[in-house]
């Protein structure tokens, strides 16, 4: 669980932040079907 975690926070590190909604994974980032940035 812990470890989940931490990976899902890792990977989003150098990504940007959504303010839209709909995340989907795209490599080791999430892309935002919304108004973020991939």
């Amino acid at each position: 669980m812990f470890d989940f975690i931490i990976a899902f926070i890792t990977s989003w590190e150098p990504c940007r932040t959504c303010t839209g909604s709909g995340w989907t994974s795209q490599g080791q980032c999430p892309t935002c079907r919304g108004q973020g940035r991939s």
